[in-house]
């Protein structure tokens, strides 16, 4: 145990320390994880073990050139997502904060999608208060600017779980950028018509905790028109 809280340590202090861990090291990243995955779907038994590796996971995707190396790791997804399901609430947090580092990436924003933690994110945001939370919209809002990744969140009921806690009042401005976001996918109005979001919008205008809140709802406004303004002339053709 002692290796990896000496290891965590050094890589929150050191940039150059992260940088040799990934580029200097064989396997690095594989060795790292084999004492977590090997706990299998009791990925929790040991929680300052599943921590640790946690967090040097977030401390190495801080350098920009690690991102893609770990994302590509056949490893490192899934013990992000099991630890994003299972843990102490700073282990699912910081397993939330190093997602978000990593779909930066373009292409890790694929292979993230391609895996179950779209899911493991939305449950995280329909429990709401959780510090997880924040950091799972944050990472979800990167990776929607991937078509097939919104239709997957969409699918897998983002539209709810971020209007309940819009109607909450919980961090208002994130969720609504979120949306607005998954407004360009097709059946997105439909669904915010059928569970009253668009009355939701107008009362935040009406009563806006911010300029940028009432400049985001404003945005997701005029989304809303311009759907169904072009849905309208596309039935008048028919």
């Amino acid at each position: 145990m002692e290796p990896i809280r000496v290891l965590c340590s050094q890589t929150e202090r050191f940039n150059n320390v992260r940088a040799f861990f990934v580029a200097e090291i064989p396997d690095s990243i594989t060795r790292l994880l084999i004492p977590l995955s090997s706990l299998g779907e009791e990925v929790d038994s040991n929680l300052e073990l599943q921590e640790k590796i946690v967090t040097t996971l977030v401390n190495i995707s801080y350098i920009e050139e690690s991102r893609t190396v770990m994302a590509q790791n056949p490893l490192v997804i899934p013990q992000l997502t099991k630890s994003l399901k299972q843990g102490t609430d700073d282990t699912r947090r910081i397993s939330a904060l190093t997602l978000g580092s990593l779909s930066l990436v373009d292409s890790n924003k694929i292979i993230i999608g391609n895996s179950e933690t779209l899911r493991a994110m939305i449950d995280v945001i329909k429990e709401g208060d959780l510090s997880a939370t924040k950091e799972a919209y944050y990472a979800l809002y990167q990776l929607d600017y991937v078509l097939e990744n919104r239709e997957k969140a969409v699918s897998e009921g983002v539209i709810p779980a971020l209007t309940n806690m819009i109607k909450s009042g919980n961090n208002k401005n994130l969720m609504l950028s979120v949306l607005t976001t998954l407004s360009f996918h097709n059946g997105v109005l439909e669904e915010k018509d059928d569970i009253g979001f668009i009355d939701d919008l107008f009362r935040i205008l009406r009563n806006p905790s911010s300029s940028r809140t009432c400049e985001v709802a404003l945005a997701m406004v005029a989304r809303v028109c311009c759907l169904r303004s072009t849905g309208d002339r596309n039935r008048e053709k028919l």
